[in-house]
């Protein structure tokens, strides 16, 4: 036999020795297992995962619908052509609500999913619940409710408050474990202060800056996973979905935008958060580069030009300010609204983004913070709860930067 046969011969049975892994590299089994350890806002996500070869990468897609919107951090399989469990823990998790989850498996070349599961989580204060002040010297206790089974659970270790919740329903055991325990409730207290403008009386706490996320939006995912599936573009597109209550979105040109799951919005978007919130992600340059808030309780609409590294607007719109009347009946006006709502208003909380709100007297840029903006018959009042907010009064031509606890009014008159 010649040379090159042999040769030949060689190439072919190499050939052959690699077809079955190649074919194998991309054989992926997976099945969706039922959710373990389900909470009021956690639950541990469950897998079986076959991979023949050559490794791959497990996840989880999760959400209210089908749709998902979230998923999971990924995990590598190190083990090969054996079926193993896979599991991983979620949180922020919103109470009392049934989820969908499936798992996907990605190879060498391609990726397979598992089958829809839906589960609930469970509803707040259907156990007994315990709590505690933790801090130096004091740890936290917890107690269980009365019924037929459950357990409590309470945190112990440094800090200022602890707090515990127990299982289910009835009466059972309490156990405890270390950490560093979260207060029940967040509340922002009113401050008295001054500030470099009109108006210095502070008003940061609001019965509307309360809630189970912490910033008082009233969301309880974590800011990012609501939008993680869309990807905005600077100038031409913001990605935004519900995270709490009811939202409706109007595109410029009329139509109504479907948010049973995040969408891609257009610049001039007419948001209604007045009974939800919703959260906004926004380009901040052409690299992928992004920036995430949170807004409700108002109706705003949407802008962000080309360039301005990404700068984000948020016009109030809506509004009936006929009550206002004429500057001979503003005195009296003013005195109405400080007993009822203003005509419009907006809350917001981000991270250090590039987000700023505009009212009739004032345009107001944060700097990772939580504030309030509020059209009112005087003015447009700008009330920092958390961080800091440089707010441009319009009438008179001049910055003022305003501070957790304070407050600042651009009034429209002299």
């Amino acid at each position: 036999m010649t040379r090159a046969a042999v040769a030949s011969l060689a190439t072919a049975a190499i050939a052959l020795a690699l077809a079955p892994m190649t074919a194998s590299a991309v054989s992926l089994s997976v099945t969706t297992g039922s959710p373990q350890d389900v909470t009021t806002t956690s639950a541990t996500f469950r897998a079986n995962v076959l991979v023949s070869a050559l490794g791959g990468s497990v996840a989880w897609q999760y959400g209210t619908t089908t749709s998902y919107g979230a998923v999971t951090r990924s995990l590598g399989l190190s083990l090969l052509g054996v079926a193993q469990d896979v599991t991983t823990p979620v949180t922020g998790l919103a109470p009392g609500t049934t989820y969908h989850v499936r798992v996907m498996a990605s190879g060498l070349l391609s990726t397979s999913y598992g089958q829809d599961v839906k589960f609930d989580t469970q509803k707040t204060g259907s156990g007994g619940s315990g709590s505690g002040t933790s801090g130096s010297g004091t740890s936290g206790s917890g107690t269980s409710g009365s019924g037929t089974s459950g357990s409590g659970t309470s945190g112990s270790g440094s800090g200022t408050s602890g707090s515990g919740t127990s299982g289910t329903s009835g009466s059972g055991t309490t156990s405890s474990g270390s950490g560093t325990p979260t207060k029940s409730s967040t509340t922002t207290t009113t401050t008295s202060g001054t500030t470099s403008g009109d108006d210095t009386s502070a008003s940061a706490g609001s019965g509307d800056d309360t809630a189970a996320g912490g910033d008082g939006s009233g969301a309880v995912t974590a800011p990012g996973v609501a939008t993680a599936e869309v990807t905005p573009v600077l100038g031409r597109t913001f990605a935004i979905a519900t995270v709490a209550g009811k939202v409706t979105a109007t595109a410029p040109s009329g139509a109504p935008v479907d948010l049973s799951a995040a969408a891609a919005v257009p610049p001039g978007t007419l948001i209604d958060t007045r009974g939800g919130t919703v959260e906004l992600k926004a380009a901040l340059d052409r690299k992928g580069t992004t920036q995430t808030a949170r807004f409700w309780g108002g109706l705003f609409q949407a802008n962000q030009g080309t360039g301005a590294r990404g700068l984000t607007q948020l016009v109030l719109r809506g509004g009936n300010f006929t009550s206002c009347g004429a500057a001979s009946t503003r005195a009296h006006a003013s005195k109405a609204t400080k007993k009822k709502k203003p005509p419009r208003a907006l809350w917001g909380s981000d991270d250090h983004g590039r987000f700023e709100t505009r009212g009739r007297g004032s345009v107001a840029t944060v700097r990772g913070t939580r504030w309030l903006t509020e059209d009112t018959c005087d003015g447009t009042r700008t009330t920092v709860a958390a961080g800091a907010v440089a707010v441009r009064d319009l009438r008179r031509g001049k910055t003022v930067v305003v501070t957790k606890g304070h407050n600042y009014l651009a009034r429209l008159a002299p």
